[in-house]
């Protein structure tokens, strides 16, 4: 059984892409429709072929992962959906067949974009996204990165419920000297925010949203709506690639418009990071490579997250090819 999520302006535009590339014989799983106008998604399923390569080039129109291509084993080491992946490699050969980590830059660079976290934003910028991601931390390096420049912050949270969240922000935030307001309800956001209103930058912490529970990310939207905040999607690298690329659509439909990525360095396959940015259409908005607030935030462009994907994939897969010897 495979799953494919679509998103569209409207449910009925959603139900008709499901028909148009999956057929009549899918099956709607679920639908999702934004109470913001913000768009519709459907969750189809349809019985894959016994032959699945075969199907990936039906769907893809291109031949099949090419095995002596380099641009291809990184891509496989990275654990991309194989329709995905065929198309990036396959962006990457029009590119140059001579220098992997160029080839690999040019096809994420057709096909994602990628952006730098505010220091400074006259719009609140309100951090979203699944339960254990890292949110609190990002908030926190943002706000001491803006610091050290010198700029003013003002960080509120959103996050109420979990025992212990806000002693925890509490405790990080006043070593920086940033102060720190708690928002039980929209009105109370509303509040915070226009009493923050001098400062050059206001952070909002909110709870984690599990992406496929409806009255949560609900929830988070009625607190959205209060404010003209951009929000910044962050997950954790090292997920299921097809996980990852269902909650940035979600997140996205939700108003979501950057995806900020967290525990770079307790993962070595990225395939989810590409999946999550492309299918959620969102610019990648840094990265995040260590728990210490010191290390901070760090930028990515398509050249660095193709040499961190492919030294990556060469040196592991070398150091196994040792350990098997």
């Amino acid at each position: 059984m495979r799953l494919r999520t679509f998103t569209a302006a409207t449910l009925d535009d959603a139900i008709a892409q499901v028909r148009d590339e999956l057929g009549e014989d899918a099956v709607i799983v679920s639908t999702y429709q934004s109470r913001r106008g913000r768009g519709a998604q459907v969750t189809a399923a349809l019985d894959e072929p016994s032959d699945e390569r075969a199907f990936t080039d039906q769907v893809v129109g291109e031949e099949a992962l090419e095995p002596d291509d380099e641009v291809a084993q990184v891509l496989r080491f990275h654990r991309l959906e194989e329709s995905l992946a065929t198309r990036l490699a396959r962006d990457a050969r029009a590119v140059t067949r001579d220098d992997t980590v160029m080839a690999l830059a040019g096809a994420l660079d057709s096909r994602m974009s990628f952006a730098a976290l505010p220091v400074a934003d006259a719009a609140p910028i309100m951090f979203v996204g699944p339960p254990g991601g890292g949110k609190t931390v990002t908030v926190i390096k943002a706000a001491a990165r803006a610091v050290l420049k010198g700029f003013s912050v003002h960080i509120i949270t959103t996050d109420t419920v979990r025992s212990g969240a806000f002693e925890q922000l509490a405790a990080l935030a006043a070593m920086m000297d940033v102060p720190l307001d708690a928002a039980e309800t929209p009105a109370d956001l509303a509040a915070a925010i226009q009493a923050a209103e001098h400062a050059d930058l206001i952070l909002i912490d909110t709870p984690g949203t599990n992406p496929f529970a409806r009255t949560e990310v609900d929830d988070l939207s009625t607190f959205a709506k209060v404010c003209s905040a951009q929000q910044v999607l962050v997950l954790a690298a090292g997920a299921d690639s097809a996980d990852l690329a269902e909650a940035a659509e979600v997140f996205a439909s939700a108003g979501a418009s950057a995806l900020h990525i967290t525990r770079l360095d307790c993962a070595r396959r990225y395939g989810g990071i590409v999946t999550a940015a492309i299918a959620g259409g969102l610019p990648l908005a840094e990265v995040s490579a260590s728990p210490f607030i010191a290390n901070g935030l760090s930028p990515l462009n398509p050249v660095s997250l193709a040499r961190l994907m492919t030294e990556t994939a060469f040196k592991v897969s070398e150091l196994q090819r040792r350990a098997a010897s």
